[in-house]
């Protein structure tokens, strides 16, 4: 059997590990190799994982199936009987002496040529001796191992003799098997073979292997392939799909990669998941339907069940995941009936008890969801009318998750108004505990159905505030301004317009727009008035809440003395609004970490503290995102700003998620991890752009920009930068990070070190023109002040004095970052290594070992240490200091390893000229086995194989070995040739069998 076609399988490379060395096992020693028992839910991948480890042991052993089909006792023996005849399909004999008595027991699975033995005790026991006996036989020219699929369906008989088949099969040399057994199989087949497999397990005949859920990791992954292969885009498997997306097939398969391969199948026929202009493209409103086949087998288990039964799981799978019993007893149903009917859902395994409280759950998301659609519409509206009445009764003040499910029930049921109004109460709660995206879902369905114009006003000033704090200003704007005229015209009060105000000026600070946000928090100001005691108890929130924004406001437009000025006292008042405390604290900590990072952190931690102990999930994401900068400017580290994005994502905040994930783009793109840059700023281009954070987007194209930039794809770096320069004009800062951070930077990598320090002046230029403090320091700052102080006395490329570049560049917030500080020393050792004096050639050379020094506490590859000591041994071999062939080596190595052409050729150069012999390029760490060495395998390919066979995937491997994805994927593709695998396990075999030679 080859096994079913899927896609490559992902997330199991342990479990497969051991199934192979099942079936190789048969074969590997004298004794017996042992019995398998592969134990998982349905869709969880046994059979398919089975198929794997028997294609990866090729010809080496004779692997037979067989497979029991529901209703085995209609079908006896099946399994054991499509062995047999596989076995005879092998080559097995009948004619062997030992099985002569068995023959008629035989004739019950296989043509014998003797009549079949009569029924009676005993029977099942003969069968297996005689089939045991007929594996036996043939392992005299070869080893066997067999596999029964579907063994939860075997009947009493069948059961029995693989029972017997186990006990045989584990002590007898040359023989291997493996039982496929699913966990949640209702019925008493089921229940007996379970019993038979605990005891071969607690005997110790058998091992087992349990097949857990799929990681996050592994369903993204195993749906990018399957996605690729629908679309019949084999370029898309390097593509990750929208986090979204992905998301939703994990919470509805919950880590079952069959539905999972079914539910991303769907969705690529039903043309809502596309791949077009490189990327892939999801419809919003996605809904997984629930696969063909597992209704199916949900529908099967119903049908067992009586009339009174069906109805009550019927109600108890429209209500939700959970069973509330309170809910089902406020519905009319009898507290007997109830407990028959859920009795009978936890034998046929629909139902199971939560292993944190007990409670009684369905199985699995897609169990309850396909209970619930089989119904027809109006039934499923009488039965959401009664449920959410009884949901009243039992839950009278209902939490956010009752609130929301009476609002989905009400909506179900066609009661409207009704189901608007509740809509709009779960979005006040979810605001109340910091969940603004969950808030603004609700609120737009609210404001879809409602007609009541107090109930829309209601929703209106809920959903400003939810899209202001979830970062989608342009919706913010759209619908603050029309609701803010609104309010004005009816005359009402500062305590309704102030906070349609505060979230209008954040919506402008976030798209840049910070005239209009200071205009809007002037009016804010003014609507409340000064302090006082009278109104100061309602009102004095909102004038925090708008003082602390203008600080932001402020600092955003250069002016730092006024944004602390102003955020100072609000963060040192503990009676102030939390969040407005929150955004003061952040105010104080970027004003501070352009000069001092232990100061920042300070303030940072303590903005910190103030979030969580207001339960302010957004704005303890913020903080979490401003504390990861610290350890982004002073050790390139990225775990503050993944903790940060966790945060963010939980707290369903996706403007502050964008914000982080840009940061997180440029830090990879900085640490020279090109792939992972690219993967994460174009998310964060995406949710800009989808947020109408124009501004922000823009720096996202930028992040995309260094990414290609870094990998030295020179045309792209280009393309990508069309959109920034012809949307910013002349905004020095995208002109700075546009000319330095990518232009520069691909040139560098290129090699042409000359055009880089034009652009690099350029960069440098647009810094000068902008306001102090406006421009923020990048890395491009240090490689200005490098290639500044390789250049000499040439004067730079732009029309401005040397003198002003390097003040506009080297200010005190670009002496923070770890990278400028490096890079400086190596200017400095540049230009002492240029003197005559041969005193300075040691001072050279200790100003380069204290660069070095700056760089060895720094995360990520050493691309911009490897730039550094490229220019400074190129400076160093012309005046004659130092040790430049060594340091050229050193650079050497990365660029080889990252694969940057361009630098490598100007390094090879460089070490020409210095007289040190060109060695050979790409060579591996690893040994080559003589039989690998044979068909042609390098050491490189050497060291690519032992990270397959660890179950490494390609982006794994490639962070590993310092390689880029598309060169490890080149490597698979030539061992694959080499060796005449088909697959990576077949691949890991290759390995297994050449180091064993």
């Amino acid at each position: 059997m080859a096994g079913p076609a899927a896609a490559p399988l992902f997330g199991r490379s342990a479990e497969l590990a051991v199934v192979t060395g099942t079936l190789r096992g048969a074969g590997a020693t004298g004794q017996g190799s042992g019995v398998l028992v592969v134990r998982g839910e349905a869709g969880s991948g046994k059979t398919r994982l089975a198929a794997e480890a028997t294609a990866s042991v090729g010809t080496e052993v004779d692997v037979l199936w067989g497979r029991a089909t529901s209703g085995g006792a209609a079908d006896p023996y099946r399994p054991l009987a499509e062995i047999a005849l596989a076995a005879l399909r092998r080559g097995a004999s009948l004619s062997a002496p030992p099985l002569a008595p068995y023959l008629p027991s035989l004739a019950r699975l296989v043509p014998t040529g003797v009549a079949v033995a009569p029924a009676g005790e005993g029977t099942a026991l003969a069968v297996a001796e005689g089939l045991f006996l007929l594996l036996d036989h043939m392992t005299v020219s070869r080893p066997v191992a067999v596999v029964v699929d579907d063994a939860h369906w075997v009947d009493a008989d069948t059961a029995a003799a693989l029972e017997y088949l186990a006990f045989q099969i584990a002590g007898a040399p040359k023989l291997g098997m493996a039982m496929l057994v699913r966990a949640d199989e209702p019925g008493p087949e089921a229940e007996r073979m379970e019993a038979i497999v605990d005891h071969l397990v607690a005997s110790r005949t058998a091992r087992e292997v349990q097949l857990a859920p799929l990681s996050s990791d592994a369903i993204a992954a195993l749906a990018t392939a399957v996605a690729a292969g629908c679309v019949d885009r084999p370029d898309a498997a390097d593509v990750p799909l929208p986090d979204r997306f992905v998301t939703a097939i994990a919470r509805q398969t919950e880590g079952r990669p069959f539905l999972v391969e079914e539910l991303v199948a769907a969705a690529a026929d039903q043309g809502a998941l596309r791949f077009d202009a490189g990327r892939w493209q999801v419809d919003d409103r996605l809904e997984p339907a629930v696969p063909r086949p597992w209704a199916n087998a949900i529908g099967a288990r119903l049908a067992a069940l009586g009339p009174t039964e069906a109805q009550l799981l019927a109600d108890a799978a429209v209500l939700g995941r959970t069973v509330d019993v309170a809910v089902l007893l406020a519905a009319g149903h009898a507290p007997a009936a109830i407990d028959v009917a859920l009795d009978a859902g936890r034998r046929l395994r629909l139902l199971s008890a939560d292993d944190a409280d007990g409670a009684l759950r369905f199985r699995h998301a897609l169990t309850q969801e396909a209970i619930a659609s089989a119904m027809l519409p109006h039934q499923r509206a009488e039965i959401s009318s009664r449920l959410a009445d009884a949901v009243v009764a039992a839950h009278p003040t209902p939490d956010v998750e009752w609130s929301g499910r009476c609002a989905d029930l009400l909506h179900a049921a066609g009661r409207a108004e009704e189901a608007a109004g509740r809509m709009t109460d779960t979005a006040r709660q979810l605001l109340d505990r910091g969940e603004p995206a969950a808030a603004v879902t609700w609120l737009d369905r609210a404001r879809a159905l409602g007609d009541d114009a107090r109930t829309r006003t209601t929703a209106d000033m809920l959903l400003v505030e939810a899209l202001a704090l979830s970062g989608d200003a342009e919706r913010t704007r759209t619908i603050g301004y029309g609701l803010l005229r609104q309010l004005e015209a009816e005359g009402a009060p500062a305590a309704q317009t102030a906070p349609v105000r505060l979230h209008l000026a954040r919506a402008g600070q976030a798209t840049g727009l910070w005239r209009e946000a200071a205009t809007v928090l002037d009016r804010l100001l003014e609507s409340v008035g000064p302090p006082g005691p009278e109104g100061e108890n309602a009102l004095a929130p909102w004038r925090e809440r708008a003082s602390a924004l203008a600080a932001l406001v402020a600092l955003e437009e250069g002016d730092t003395a006024t944004a602390e000025a102003l955020a100072a006292p609000i963060a040192a008042a503990p009676s102030a609004a939390a969040d407005a405390r929150c955004e003061a604290y952040e105010v104080l900590g970027r004003a501070a970490r352009t000069r001092d990072l232990d100061a920042a952190e300070q303030a940072f931690r303590r903005g910190l503290g103030v979030a969580r102990d207001a339960g302010l999930a957004v704005w303890r994401a913020r903080a979490l995102h401003e504390l990861g900068t610290i350890g982004q400017l002073d050790r390139l580290a990225v775990a503050g700003l993944e903790d940060a994005r966790t945060a963010a994502i939980e707290a369903g905040a996706p403007g502050v998620l964008a914000a982080i994930e840009l940061h997180l783009g440029a830090m990879h793109g900085v640490r020279f991890e090109p792939d992972r840059a690219l993967e994460t700023s174009q998310h964060a281009v995406e949710l800009s752009e989808r947020l109408g954070r124009a501004h922000q987007a823009l720096f996202g194209h930028i992040v995309v920009a260094q990414a290609h930039a870094v990998a030295g794809r020179r045309t792209l770096v280009d393309r990508a930068l069309e959109p920034v320069l012809s949307a910013a004009g002349d905004d020095p800062e995208v002109g700075a990070y546009a000319w330095g951070q990518c232009r520069a930077l691909a040139s560098i990598v290129a090699g042409d070190l000359d055009q880089a320090t034009t652009e690099l002046d350029l960069a440098a230029a647009c810094v000068a023109r902008g306001r102090a403090g406006t421009v923020s320091a990048g890395p491009y700052r240090g490689l200005w002040l490098l290639l500044d102080a390789r250049r000499g006395d040439d004067p730079p490329a732009v029309d401005v004095p040397t003198a002003a570049l390097r003040a506009a560049i080297d200010d005190e917030a670009a002496r923070v970052a770890a990278i400028t500080q490096g890079m400086s020393a190596f200017a400095d050792a540049i230009r002492v290594g240029r003197s005559a004096d041969p005193a300075d050639a040691g001072r050279a050379g200790a100003l380069v070992t204290a660069g070095l020094a700056r760089f060895a506490s720094l995360e990520g590859q050493p691309g911009y240490r490897s730039i550094g000591l490229l220019v400074v041994a190129e400076c160093a071999l012309a005046d004659g200091w130092g040790e430049p062939d060594r340091w050229l080596l050193d650079a050497a190595s990365f660029f080889e390893t990252a694969g940057l052409d361009g630098a490598s050729r100007l390094v090879r150069d460089l070490l020409r000229r210095a007289g040190v012999p060109e060695r050979r390029r790409g060579r591996g760490t690893s040994t080559v086995p003589g039989a690998l060495a044979a068909i042609g395998v390098t050491s490189r390919e050497m060291d690519v194989l032992r990270l397959v066979a660890e179950g490494l995937t390609n982006k794994a491997i490639a962070d590993r070995l310092y390689l880029s994805p598309r060169t490890v994927k080149t490597h698979v593709e030539n061992l694959l040739a080499k060796t005449g695998s088909s697959s990576r396990t077949q691949l890991a075999g290759v390995l297994g069998r050449a180091e064993d030679a």
